[in-house]
């Protein structure tokens, strides 16, 4: 078979090129002695009949490079060569080489890095699920001032809107929160969530069964606490009896209830400080729209082919209704209205944002001239290579010959064997 004869030759050739790149050469000189005797034999001189051989077989150096490329390493070839080109410079010129990889490195180096971090804050989707339909509901007097909602109000939004599938709520523990481990303190971000908030990020604990899908008021959750992956392998080395056991939080103890799968974070910022999650229960007193009222920050979900707009719209009228109903001036003002976004979009401060993006035009600027000053230095070096040669003396075309003509074959390595293939090629040329 045609295929397995290929096969054949080319790890044939892999394994003994040299050998096989003589027999090439040797089968090629037979094929040219022997045309050279036909024209003898038909009565031309030698000359003549070496001359009409060459016109009939083709230039040697062609038909050898053709041969090579049925055998299949072509593209093997040309990187060795090129690694021992580029080898080759570096060690004739050890200081322009570092000159030229320390500049490039320095622009590409910039420009990686920024883009490393402007792809982690900026460019990575959210990872939950249908994330794009995912917004925060902020209160609001109209201005770009925003703040969080008291339970009360969330759940009159749940009852009175359309355009959310499900509301949920959250908020950070006041002051700085260190978990009790059997050897130390962790310092950790704690938030307290509503328990289905989970749900409606389409994550679920990957030890345990987390909370109980209940009212805030039922005490159903009360103590429940829901650990993360990194806090679980920190202080607890990834021991899975953890579950049903007692932790404690700046004095105040809870029971684990669950550990959520490495990676997941929410608030997804770019804090890295591990996280655990309280269940929110609130007493009837902490209901009422006052000051001291516990506040949210809420998170929702668009119903399918609900616009962002469209929901915003919704609930301007419904917060207008329920501002009327705070008993104190000041926090009527300041919930007059209502703010509707993406979450993606409110994960990162718009200042930081500009700031990232500037930065990342900077390191692409910085990239951009680390490449021209080392294009500038490899002309540098070509113009100083130019004058050398018109300076060198009187054997030009002789330097010339012995680059160009050299290589594996055999009739053109100086000499009277250079002349004589260089009359062959020249002949074959004329005709």
């Amino acid at each position: 078979m045609r295929w397995l004869d290929r096969c054949k030759m080319s790890f044939r050739v892999l394994f003994g090129r040299r050998g096989e790149g003589a027999r090439l050469d040797q089968e090629l000189e037979f094929h040219l002695e022997q045309q050279i005797a036909e024209n003898v034999a038909a009565g031309m001189s030698t000359q003549e009949a070496r001359a009409a051989a060459l016109r009939a077989f083709g230039n040697p150096a062609l038909l050898r490079e053709h041969t090579r490329a049925t055998w299949g390493w072509n593209r093997i070839e040309s990187v060795v060569r090129d690694a021992r080109f580029v080898a080759l410079g570096i060690w004739r010129r050890p200081g322009f080489a570092l000159t030229v990889v320390g500049t490039l490195a320095l622009g590409i180096g910039a420009a990686a890095a920024m883009f490393t971090v402007v792809d982690h804050v900026l460019l990575r989707p959210v990872p939950h699920r249908d994330a794009d339909r995912l917004v925060t509901i902020q209160e609001t007097d109209g201005t770009a001032r925003n703040w969080q909602a008291p339970w009360i109000d969330i759940e009159q939004w749940r009852a009175q809107s359309r355009s959310f599938s499900q509301i949920e709520g959250s908020g950070g523990m006041l002051g700085r929160s260190f978990l009790e481990g059997p050897d130390a303190a962790l310092e950790v971000q704690g938030e307290r969530v509503s328990t289905g908030l989970f749900e409606m990020l389409g994550v679920k604990p990957a030890l345990g069964s987390g909370f109980v899908h209940a009212d805030v008021r039922s005490g159903k959750n009360a103590g429940a606490i829901i650990l993360s992956n990194a806090v679980w392998k920190q202080v607890f080395a990834g021991d899975r009896g953890i579950l049903g056991k007692g932790v404690r939080i700046n004095n105040d103890s809870y029971t684990v209830v669950g550990v959520m799968p490495t990676g997941f974070r929410y608030p997804a910022g770019v804090s890295l400080t591990p996280q655990v999650w309280v269940a929110v229960e609130l007493s009837n007193d902490e209901q009422a729209r006052a000051f001291k009222a516990m506040q949210f920050t809420a998170m929702a979900r668009l119903r399918p082919g609900v616009s962002v707009d469209r929901a915003r719209a919704e609930m301007l009228p419904i917060q207008k209704r329920l501002a009327a109903e705070y008993t104190d001036d000041v926090l009527r003002h300041d919930h007059a209205s209502v703010h509707v976004d993406v979450y993606a979009d409110t994960l990162v401060d718009i200042d930081v944002r500009k700031a990232l993006l500037a930065l990342l035009a900077a390191s692409g600027v910085l990239w951009l001239i680390a490449s021209l000053n080392a294009t500038n230095l490899f002309l540098a070096r070509n113009t100083s290579r130019q004058r050398d040669a018109h300076g060198a003396g009187s054997e030009p075309l002789e330097t010339v010959a012995v680059h160009t003509g050299g290589g594996s074959d055999p009739e053109c390595r100086g000499g009277a064997a250079g002349r004589g293939a260089g009359d062959r090629v020249g002949s074959v040329s004329g005709a």
